[in-house]
């Protein structure tokens, strides 16, 4: 992963799922390729708070992120919410994740626009994270919140389709 980092600089979307090489592989990208607008990464093994804090760090234009299935906590969505351009985030299957985490990004991601929380068995996202959201992210347009709720924003109303 280091020698691809080395060779694509300029690098602007990087996904990886179900890989071997881990954080430390992802941590090489993150140093080596620092235009990174997109990520997304699935089902990898390790601790992933501290790379998220190195994405705020070393990726400042990042735009786009997808986690799923990771060792991601409440720690990670406050290290994403330093990342000021940030229009669409996915969680899925990230248990360890909490409304705390969620109302960071709320209050400091105002270019959101697309949020997408599967929060599994284990949803611990409540009313509080979700409502945050749509009164600090006027550019939000779009929530899906599995396997609860539905939720399509206009600019005077709120739709929520209930499973």
């Amino acid at each position: 992963m280091a020698a691809l980092a080395s060779n694509c600089r300029s690098l602007r979307k990087f996904s990886c799922g179900s890989c071997t090489f881990g954080v430390k592989g992802v941590d090489a990208v993150l140093r080596g390729c620092p235009l990174l607008e997109e990520i997304s990464i699935k089902r990898l093994q390790g601790e992933w708070d501290h790379i998220l804090e190195d994405v705020a760090k070393k990726a400042a234009g990042i735009v786009e992120v997808h986690l799923e299935k990771l060792k991601v906590s409440d720690r990670g969505l406050i290290a994403l919410s330093l990342c000021p351009d940030l229009q669409v985030l996915h969680l899925v299957k990230t248990p360890e994740c909490t409304d705390l985490g969620l109302i960071s990004i709320a209050g400091k991601c105002r270019l959101l626009r697309n949020l997408h929380i599967d929060g599994w068995k284990t949803n611990r996202f409540g009313d509080q994270g979700l409502s945050d959201q749509r009164k600090e992210n006027k550019s939000l347009v779009f929530a899906l919140i599995c396997p609860l709720i539905l939720v399509y924003f206009s600019s005077s109303d709120i739709v929520i389709l209930v499973n």
